[in-house]
């Protein structure tokens, strides 16, 4: 396989994203999923809880099923809307809201599944030896996988200066970010 100068590696990338936000065909994503999303723009401060030390990742495949939202599991990405307007609320993720993100952004870098230090000192290396475009957005998924990367690549995130961090997590499970102070409307109906 030839390989792919960095242009052509970025338009495949640029493809990945709608594509897999594309695959989110229901009205409401699926209560089974429980997907919350979390929007921080830069002038709010990341919650405590999120940010806290956890340890060393045990290997991967050692981890049970992991919370998964279908996109990569960290990846920065531009927005012609600002993240905060694309979801308004924490739960639940509407498909017009899916929609809308899908058709507004652009994606720089992406890990599909971060589940070693290396690819997290990998995206850190990406962030510090870049200058992104004003409104760019970093997009975490918290699970089980990625706690212990959080704080690293969230800090790293913030030191990028990137105008709006986004975190998708299961509301269910610890830590608990509905609590924190937030610029969204909170729930669009009660939590499951």
């Amino acid at each position: 396989m030839p390989a792919l100068t960095r242009r052509q590696l970025l338009d495949v990338l640029a493809v990945a994203l709608p594509g897999a936000l594309a695959a989110c065909r229901s009205k409401v994503l699926s209560p089974e999923e429980r997907v919350c999303v979390h929007v921080y723009p830069e002038s709010l401060a990341l919650p405590a809880s999120v940010l806290e030390e956890v340890g060393n990742a045990p290997a991967r495949r050692l981890i049970a099923a992991s919370f998964t939202t279908g996109l990569p599991e960290i990846f920065v990405c531009t927005s012609s809307v600002p993240f905060l307007q694309l979801f308004p609320y924490f739960w639940p993720v509407a498909t017009e809201e899916v929609r809308r993100a899908r058709d507004s952004i652009r994606v720089l870098f992406q890990v599909e599944q971060l589940s070693s230090s290396g690819e997290a000192d990998g995206a850190e290396r990406w962030l510090a030896g870049q200058s992104l475009p004003a409104g760019s957005v970093g997009v975490f998924t918290y699970n089980d996988c990625t706690r212990f990367f959080a704080r690293r690549l969230l800090l790293a995130f913030r030191s990028a200066r990137l105008s709006e961090v986004v975190v998708f997590k299961d509301p269910s499970v610890p830590p608990y970010l509905c609590d924190a102070p937030a610029r969204q409307k909170r729930f669009r109906r009660p939590p499951p």
